[in-house]
């Protein structure tokens, strides 16, 4: 996997973010376990720069998602 849509990547920001709030974690604290900076953090969810295939898993595991798991979510969708 070398290349995704940027509408692919949007969805699985959006999909961390979520996580990330119903986790009740700060960016500060998920960026500190992903290993960048918050600065980093926030701009990739605010949308101001897109981020690299690399940067989104390690941003999952950061809230617990895999990327198995987030891509299957944004193909699928949510299925009980």
């Amino acid at each position: 996997m070398s290349k995704l849509s940027s509408s692919i990547k949007t969805r699985w920001v959006e999909q961390i973010k979520q996580r990330r709030i119903e986790r009740g974690e700060t960016q500060l604290v998920c960026s500190a376990k992903s290993g960048m900076s918050q600065q980093h953090w926030g701009a990739i969810e605010s949308g101001r720069i897109s981020p690299k295939i690399e940067t989104l898993e390690r941003m999952g595991l950061a809230v617990g998602l895999r990327a198995e798991v987030v891509l299957e979510r944004i193909i699928w969708g949510d299925k009980p």
